[in-house]
């Protein structure tokens, strides 16, 4: 799972420039969850005055959609933990990814013939 602040648009950049790399490295084969916290500060006045004072917004939808599909994430969700919007989800499909498949390294089981059910 990586996460980024959608009140912090470097947050998203680091994902490609930066994160991405490490865990490609460190993690080859894994699956990714690419995941928006703090969604509920996207219309937040004060967010968008403080970030309007630099020329830069909050991290839209869009934007968070985009770069999932470039780095290759299974999914793309957004969640605020301060209206408990979306946590849950995301620890659930996060779950749903992560066991849904098998690391590059570790070899498939050689079949002996028998399926055991």
């Amino acid at each position: 799972m990586l996460c980024f602040s959608v009140d912090n648009p470097i947050s998203l950049e680091n994902v490609e420039s930066k994160w991405i790399e490490e865990v490609l490295e460190h993690c080859p084969g894994v699956k990714l969850v690419l995941v928006a916290l703090k969604c509920d500060l996207r219309d937040d006045p004060v967010v968008r005055e403080r970030l309007g004072r630099f020329g830069s917004r909050p991290v839209v939808y869009e934007e968070g959609l985009a770069v999932a599909r470039r780095i290759r994430a299974s999914r793309y969700l957004e969640c605020s933990s301060k209206y408990n919007r979306g946590v849950t989800e995301v620890f659930n499909e996060s779950a749903r990814v992560s066991v849904s498949t098998r690391p590059k390294a570790q070899a498939p089981p050689k079949s002996s013939g028998c399926v055991v059910m």
